[in-house]
């Protein structure tokens, strides 16, 4: 049985920032610098490092892109336990749709003028992390019940407690093979 991972979860966390979007619009390098910024940057055919160009020349390595999904990513575990190339534009989620506590819904602040492209959930088996599902985030959720994994198990509640909010329905888990893998190794530079 899985259960959700409450260290994870940031319930207020669920509002995108006014910020200028980085990677498409070319605010943000997302090619595989030719002279990386960091030891071992080095961009790949897919993942290439998103690196940020001063006016005072300065080259700062701030994280991933796949340019594949053409999304901002960083390396996490993933639900197959596999360290991989993880949407950075989702949000986690705190409620489900359904009584197992399997498809995630997303609770986004009325202040919000977009929600995240994903919703993420983080499951525990065995006092051990299995690591992130990640879902894409689907329509306006209308239920009448939302649920919650607490205490062992899946509680309702009702929905209309959250009136004020946007409720989204997460589709279809991504497979974790959707995502670039990744292997993680110490090096003596």
């Amino acid at each position: 049985m899985r259960f959700l991972s409450l260290s994870f979860v940031v319930f207020s966390a669920a509002c995108q920032s006014n910020s200028a979007p980085i990677g498409p619009d070319k605010s943000v390098e997302t090619k595989a610098p030719s002279n990386p910024s960091g030891p071992g940057d080095q961009g790949g055919s897919r993942i290439k490092a998103r690196v940020v160009t001063t006016s005072d020349g300065a080259r700062i390595s701030t994280g991933t892109f796949d340019g594949q999904r053409n999304e901002p990513c960083s390396f996490r575990r993933s639900s197959d336990g596999k360290l991989r190339c993880l949407p950075t534009e989702l949000f986690p989620s705190l409620f489900f749709s359904d009584s197992a506590c399997s498809i995630p819904v997303l609770l986004v602040e009325p202040s919000c003028n977009e929600a995240a492209k994903y919703i993420s959930s983080s499951f525990v088996a065995a006092g051990c992390s299995v690591g992130e599902h990640i879902y894409r985030r689907g329509g306006l959720f209308t239920g009448a019940r939302v649920f919650s994994y607490a205490a062992g198990s899946c509680n309702p509640m009702d929905a209309a407690v959250y009136h004020s909010y946007k409720l989204y329905q997460g589709e279809a888990e991504e497979p974790p093979t959707n995502f670039v893998e990744g292997q993680e190794s110490v090096t003596s530079e």
